[in-house]
């Protein structure tokens, strides 16, 4: 125990949210070095939030009976503040019980996601997106209407850059007025200081993301897809931003029957410094040829065009052009000529110029695309 506790004291000096991990691990490592059976009580279910307050004495809720031992505790997290987390210890050996610290950082979301809806003035509803460093959460206002709460916990973030990166997205997103670029409806707000978390408001897209969009579709809806996708893309070239990560997750294919580009959280600026750390980002399957070129090259409009035509591919065939099959290397080889069984092999129904426009889009080299997403889209009109 004292071993553990010296631990614990050395790691102060880190950051706030590195030094909870440390003393969720710290006090794993105290609870597995005792060699006592505890055969305290498991955790009965949480009182209602009147019924605590009334015993406690407080005009808050208090979620857990606050009468507990000590082996029942683990700790959490809520405004910078440490509490106590119940958790349930049956009758077994602490040296074989290991303490879930996912437990701590998603109930720690949770304070973040309350604490962010109530200075927005809204009520979380229900979760897009859950778990890891972002969470996506639909919100309702006071009157009735639904938007989009992005919630970014900087403490979990991998890239150093998540606080710079989220900044550079909202102000991209404010500065464009596109329908086929998702719309930001709030500034981008901080908790705490040194900020935890960021958070923003987005419109709410109803639909679905091309992850579920099937395939096979009719060339209609194909012609449709990058038209759309173009247009949103060349709304983001006007402003010298090319996109870089245009993956199916990305894109949202609304009721109506239009698509939206979303999440240009790798977004980059051509005419200001990049702020990927180790290369350009990007999703295995939906690279391109210039992702190679991390380090000696830098993106393209060309290569968002790349990208759109990997959609429409897959939306075509069902798989992208360059499909990952687990082997980094092989993937990496293909990917490096833009090796892909031609879209007329693959869906001889569709159109001569609808193929021609996606294969020209699949060109390895750059230069022989279309220069940009407002090119792009004009071939597909002539389609």
């Amino acid at each position: 125990m004292i071993r553990a506790l010296a631990v614990w004291r050395e790691r102060m000096t880190m950051s706030m949210k590195q030094t909870r991990t440390v003393l969720c691990i710290a006090f794993v490592t105290i609870l597995a070095s005792s060699s006592t059976t505890w055969d305290g009580p498991t955790m009965a279910r949480p009182e209602p939030a009147a019924a605590a307050a009334t015993r406690s004495g407080s005009t808050g809720p208090c979620p857990w009976p606050t009468q507990r031992p000590p082996c029942h505790f683990m700790i959490g997290h809520l405004s910078g503040k440490i509490l106590a987390r119940p958790v349930a210890w049956s009758a077994t050996r602490l040296t074989n019980t290991v303490l879930p610290v996912q437990i701590c950082q998603d109930h720690e979301m949770t304070d973040l996601l309350h604490e962010a809806c109530s200075q927005l003035d809204v009520a979380p509803a229900r979760a897009l997106v859950q778990g890891g460093q972002k969470q996506v959460h639909v919100v309702t206002h006071l009157d009735g209407n639904e938007s989009v709460l992005k919630l970014i916990d900087l403490g979990l973030a991998a890239d150093p850059a998540a606080l710079e990166r989220a900044r550079r997205e909202v102000d991209l997103l404010k500065s464009i007025d596109h329908p086929n670029v998702v719309a930001v409806s709030s500034d981008l707000q901080l908790l705490g200081d040194p900020p935890v978390a960021v958070f923003w408001l987005e419109e709410f897209l109803d639909g679905t993301d091309l992850r579920y969009g099937g395939s096979g579709w009719p060339w209609e809806h194909l012609l449709a897809l990058g038209g759309d996708v173009a247009a949103g893309l060349g709304a983001l070239h006007k402003k010298k931003v090319i996109h870089r990560d245009l993956s199916p997750g990305n894109v949202q294919r609304l009721a109506s029957g239009k698509f939206v580009v979303t999440d240009p959280g790798f977004a980059k600026h051509t005419l200001r410094s990049g702020l990927t750390v180790g290369g350009q980002p990007g999703t295995r399957g939906f690279m391109t040829p210039e992702h190679l070129q991390a380090y000696s090259g830098s993106p393209t409009a060309a290569s968002d065009v790349f990208g759109c035509c990997a959609l429409v591919y897959l939306a075509a065939t069902g798989h992208p052009p360059v499909p990952y099959k687990g082997d980094d290397f092989e993937y990496l080889r293909r990917l490096r000529t833009a090796e892909h069984i031609p879209l007329r092999d693959a869906r001889p129904d569709v159109p001569d110029g609808l193929v021609a426009v996606v294969e020209r889009g699949l060109h390895p080299q750059p230069a022989r695309r279309y220069r940009n997403g407002d090119a792009l889209q004009r071939a597909f009109e002539e389609a």
